[in-house]
């Protein structure tokens, strides 16, 4: 598990390793390392790396400015990162759109709404 840190207090977001993932038979739900995304000048996430084991819960917490909703893009692929990798179960989905994420390693869901 990781959290992300201000190690250098410019606003940009580093990992740092917690505990070494505890469930090594499991593949982690989700399993992204080294990811990194900038916008023009401004490095906003580097190194982030997340392994997220089914059940899990953790959060995201830091100051505005710090990365957090573009950790949480990347993660969902509403941004491609610039460098890194990103599994969902096993899977490759970096860069892959939103869609793909959720049809692949969601929970079966009705093709259409109920409702």
């Amino acid at each position: 598990m990781y959290l992300l840190v201000d190690d250098h207090g410019d606003g940009t977001l580093s990992s740092r390793q917690l505990k070494e993932h505890t469930h090594l038979a499991e593949v982690p739900v989700i399993d992204a390392s080294g990811l990194q995304r900038g916008f023009g000048g401004l490095l906003a996430v580097d190194g982030y790396g997340l392994q997220l084991a089914r059940g899990e819960l953790v959060g995201l917490i830091g100051p505005n400015g710090a990365g957090k909703t573009t950790a949480f893009n990347l993660l969902t692929g509403v941004l491609e990162p610039s460098s890194g990798t990103i599994r969902i179960e096993g899977r490759d989905h970096t860069g892959s759109p939103p869609c793909h994420g959720a049809r692949r390693a969601g929970p079966d869901l009705p093709e259409h709404s109920p409702f």
